[in-house]
């Protein structure tokens, strides 16, 4: 399953898309721990609305102290252009496939990674909600919430805090079909 609604595509942003990208699939986690316990969502083709802000940087403190100082000036110019957009909106389609929703595919990545510890606070068929705390080079607090509004509509909530930024989004999606192909999933859906 894919999503994007991340800012700067181009650019010196890529690193911050990167990492957006990244905690933005972690607001899709469904957090199961055994089969069945998984959001009750149809599986199948999925419009995703995500409205993202960003504030700072969401990039570790170790990967911006490599950068040279022209590619940190860069960077830190696109994030001040984003953060003064404000929040950003965007639709896309994805794809939910029946073991996503009942082998918990969609665990937060972060949860994967060492130095990471995930809580689960409630794991029910209409709601699903986790904190993951990470340490080390790449320290940050996400935390998720998706709603199963019906069998075909859900909202998520996902923020990110980092040593220096965060991120807030919010999701709306609806069910469209059934059935969906690769090139069902976009990644600018208007």
């Amino acid at each position: 399953m894919t999503t994007h609604a991340c800012p700067a595509r181009s650019g010196p942003g890529r690193l911050l898309l990167a990492l957006c990208a990244a905690l933005l699939l972690a607001a899709w986690a469904v957090p199961s721990a055994r089969a069945g316990d998984g959001l009750d969502i149809k599986p199948g083709l999925w419009q995703v609305t995500t409205t993202t802000t960003v504030r700072g940087s969401l990039l570790p403190p170790a990967m911006l102290e490599k950068l040279s100082p022209e590619a940190r000036a860069k960077l830190q110019a696109e994030q001040r252009k984003i953060e003064a957009a404000g929040p950003q909106t965007q639709k896309s389609k994805s794809c939910v496939k029946p073991e996503d929703l009942t082998e918990g595919a969609f665990r937060p990545d972060d949860s994967r990674e060492a130095g990471c510890k995930t809580t689960y606070l409630a794991q029910t068929r209409s709601v699903q909600e986790a904190t993951t705390e990470c340490k080390g080079d790449n320290p940050r607090t996400t935390r998720m919430r998706i709603e199963a509004l019906g069998r075909d509509r859900m909202k998520a909530v996902l923020s990110a805090t980092t040593p220096n930024g965060s991120m807030n989004a919010e999701m709306s999606g609806q069910w469209l079909a059934a059935a969906c192909n690769d090139e069902d999933e976009d990644d600018d859906a208007q």
